[in-house]
């Protein structure tokens, strides 16, 4: 049995370029607390140095490149910094794990220092926690703005679904605070599942 309805209704579809508009203007006025579901085991990211290096098969580079940011990292996490707002972050994984995961999950350990805060939760938990259209990537800040953010077959952010209406945003909000009550901190899981692993182009040299 699942802990919370599914409820989403979106007011508008954004392409990429709209959606990262109008997340910065929900962003720049955001009072309390960012919200992040993440379901999705592979995706591009295209201007951040780190990933690009990933994607080269540099796992070295990849691991020296971490500190560095796409701009819309440094937008992100400067923001939070300047506004001392809670940024939380559900990352849901499943095994095997992906190459991208491996690498994303040295990324978040990273970000933890800069402030956000995340908990991992079992792909088979996430299932039987929430509903499962919450099984999908989901923003949301504040009780503002909820996205349900798309992507390609490429794993590159096609844009999203925005929904200002109230009943979908505590929706998700809900189903957030359910996966992220139950889930494990980022620094234990990463210790136990994590640490000694690289990605199968590393692994294998």
């Amino acid at each position: 049995m699942t802990s919370t309805a599914f409820h989403w209704q979106h007011d508008c579809h954004l392409d990429e370029k709209e959606y990262l508009e109008d997340f910065s203007k929900f962003f720049d006025n955001l009072k309390q607390t960012f919200r992040k579901i993440e379901f999705g085991q592979t995706f591009a990211e295209p201007g951040n140095p780190s990933w690009e290096a990933f994607d080269r098969g540099d796992w070295d580079q990849a691991l020296a490149l971490m500190g560095q940011r796409s701009d819309e990292g440094k937008q992100y996490f400067e923001g939070l910094a300047k506004k001392e707002k809670q940024a939380l972050r559900v990352r849901i994984v499943e095994e095997p794990f992906s190459d991208y995961l491996i690498w994303e999950l040295n990324v978040l350990r990273y970000n933890e220092q800069l402030g956000e805060v995340v908990r991992v939760v079992s792909m088979n938990d996430a299932r039987r926690l929430v509903a499962p259209d919450f099984l999908a990537d989901f923003v949301t800040l504040d009780d503002a703005v909820a996205y349900r953010v798309l992507y390609g077959a490429n794993g590159r952010n096609v844009g999203a679904e925005r929904s200002t209406n109230r009943s979908s945003i505590l929706s998700v909000c809900n189903a957030f605070d359910c996966l992220f009550d139950k889930g494990e901190p980022l620094g234990e899981f990463f210790a136990r599942e994590i640490a000694t692993l690289k990605p199968k182009f590393a692994a294998a040299r």
